[in-house]
């Protein structure tokens, strides 16, 4: 049999969506990065300049002159400016200040702040002058505001300011030496994003050209089709949450510096949401491909529905106020307090129409209207927007399809959303109804089964609000190194020590000659993959048996997390890493006598 055309059209739709967005993307946090880039460096130029311009003031032209032999050096004086130098070295967090002057031709030290012995200067050593010092005695300007010397990325930073005689010549020079790891990790990290994000980029958009071209002519019968689509999304999730992970986990750790300018912290934001956004495309094109395959899976909990309700109204309000819209919440009929369904995909469905409700109206408001009736919830989100012509409505629901695109061109979004939305009200026995008028407005009306729940057993969530003890240590397993920057630069952002092992025989050996809390476990990884080292390490026995042991996988199809259960992993945590989610792991399995300091702001 024979793939079925419009089967055929969406998978490779899906392809095409996935490689321009991101394309899109990866050129707009490269931009951002080159900016952050941009403004560390200068950030640096500045401290540099500033600090070498404030060191000529402790060596005037009176002193240089009573400091000009080696005998000079056992004065009162010499002592006297030495520790003004060291004071003033701590004072501004540099390594090094030091004075030079020519004498008969040759360039010699005056003095500097090294309280070791062994390397400090002599009054009158000679020294071999750089570039940057020829300038600084020749008085230009690019050369007396600041120089950096071995380059931002590479560790020690060197500015030099003249100091000038009674006559206006130059007769010495300061400098300043700065080793400030803090940028220098900083500037290695983004200089690794840049790296990894096109390396990557290229990695996937080449996977999707040839698992295009050996699904087009590989498969020849509808089930080899469906295998290989299903063998593709579990691939492709891998493939792109993996260096997803670096972009958006690097950026958190970032973010939590709290040594960063406002500036430098608003582009590694742009970054993260950039990072964001392609997540969201990524999940909308793995979410309909698993609901295509019926690999979704609902999730029926109890939950309180004015307290969700609650949470879609902030979120409505926020995004209404940024269009300059009216938010309106209206509600009939009655309810229990608690009711029954899967209340994330329910959230997704309502967050998508108020979001395209939102999206399509330029002036006026947006009303979301909650219906109790007999036996159903109707969740009604009306508008005031440009409506839909009555011949679109058919093809309202279609995949990747915006309605009159050359008019609605500026208005972001895949076309997945509302295609999605019908599907998971199917699952849930609802249903989806549509009623619009072409330029006045239209009405979206979710219903789902209305079935009682009950309160669930409150648990406190002390994710957020607990640092840890500091010998509470943990093992990350990734043969991806930069994943592992990653996992343990996110852990040190709770104060969590971290061991890290790149394949399954490494973390077999550190397991053994370590006690540790936890260990987060890779699940793909060459020679021996996560489930088979997990299996080695409960077959030691003893504490061994009770090792946390918590899953580390890019892979996001249905299932995986149960089949990882089932291989002897206690927990599941997916790449890209959140904060948020590696929070409550860590509260869930830390010990309880080893979390125990609330944090300031009540956040981590």
């Amino acid at each position: 049999m024979k793939l079925r055309p419009h089967w055929e059209r969406l998978f490779l739709a899906a392809c095409f969506a996935l490689a321009l967005g991101m394309v899109v993307t990866t050129i707009l946090a490269q931009r951002s990065l080159s900016d952050y880039t941009v403004l560390l460096q200068r950030n640096l130029a500045d401290r540099l300049k500033y600090t070498a311009g404030r060191a000529t003031r402790l060596m005037p032209q009176e002193v240089l002159e009573k400091l000009k032999t080696p005998k000079d050096a056992e004065s009162e004086l010499f002592a006297q400016k030495r520790q003004e130098l060291i004071q003033f070295a701590l004072e501004n967090s540099v390594k090094f200040v030091y004075f030079l002057r020519y004498v008969d031709g040759k360039l010699q030290y005056v003095m500097d702040n090294d309280l070791d012995p062994t390397t400090q200067v002599s009054l009158g050593q000679e020294t071999e002058p750089d570039g940057y010092v020829h300038k600084a005695f020749a008085g230009q300007r690019e050369a007396t505001d600041f120089g950096i010397y071995a380059g931002v990325w590479d560790g020690l930073m060197s500015a030099y300011a003249p100091i000038f005689g009674s006559q206006g010549e130059v007769i010495a020079v300061a400098g300043v030496d700065i080793n400030d790891q803090a940028i220098v990790l900083a500037s290695r990290n983004v200089r690794q994003i840049n790296r990894l994000m096109f390396v990557e980029l290229a990695t996937v958009l080449a996977a999707v050209v040839v698992l295009v071209v050996f699904y087009r002519y590989r498969a020849k019968d509808f089930q080899s089709a469906y295998q290989a689509k299903t063998q593709f999304i579990s691939m492709m999730s891998h493939e792109i949450r993996t260096p997803m992970n670096a972009i958006i986990g690097i950026s958190e750790i970032l973010a939590s510096d709290k040594e960063l300018s406002e500036s430098a912290l608003s582009y590694v934001m742009d970054i993260k949401m950039a990072g964001d956004a392609l997540l969201n495309i990524i999940n909308d094109i793995l979410d309909l491909s698993k609901l295509e395959l019926g690999r979704m899976n609902l999730t029926m909990v109890d939950f309180n529905l004015n307290e969700f309700i609650g949470n879609i109204r902030s979120m409505a309000s926020y995004l209404a106020e940024g269009k300059n819209l009216t938010f309106n919440y209206e509600s009939k009929g009655s309810w229990p307090a608690y009711v029954k369904c899967d209340d994330v995909r329910l959230r997704q469905i309502l967050i998508n129409i108020i979001g395209n409700a939102i999206k399509f109206t330029p002036t006026g408001s947006v009303t979301l209207r909650l219906i109790g009736q007999e036996s159903r919830l109707a969740f009604e989100v009306e508008d005031t927007g440009i409506g839909i012509k009555n011949e679109d409505l058919p093809f309202l629901f279609e995949p990747f399809k915006q309605l009159e695109a050359t008019r609605n061109r500026h208005i972001k979004g895949t076309g997945l959303g509302l295609s999605i939305s019908r599907h998971l009200l199917n699952l849930m026995g609802g249903a989806i109804e549509v009623e619009s008028q072409y330029g006045q407005g239209s009405l979206f009306r979710v219903i789902v089964p209305k079935v009682e729940g009950q309160k669930p057993v409150q648990e406190e969530n002390l994710a957020l609000k607990l640092e840890f003890d500091p010998k509470v240590k943990v093992l990350v397993v990734d043969d991806n190194d930069m994943n592992l920057v990653v996992a343990s630069g996110l852990l040190r952002i709770f104060k969590v020590k971290s061991d890290t092992a790149s394949s399954g025989q490494e973390a077999l050996d550190k397991v053994v000659k370590n006690d540790y809390h936890l260990v987060f476990m890779d699940q793909m990884m060459p020679e021996m993959d996560g489930v088979e080292t997990t299996a080695h390490i409960r077959a030691m026995g003893g504490r061994f048996q009770r090792l946390p042991i918590i899953a580390l996988t890019a892979n996001a199809m249905t299932g995986t997390k149960e089949s990882l259960m089932r291989a002897g992993m206690d927990d599941f945590l997916s790449k890209p890493i959140q904060r948020q989610e590696l929070a409550a792991i860590l509260a869930r399995w830390v010990p309880v006598g080893e979390k125990l300091y609330p944090l300031e702001g009540g956040g981590a």
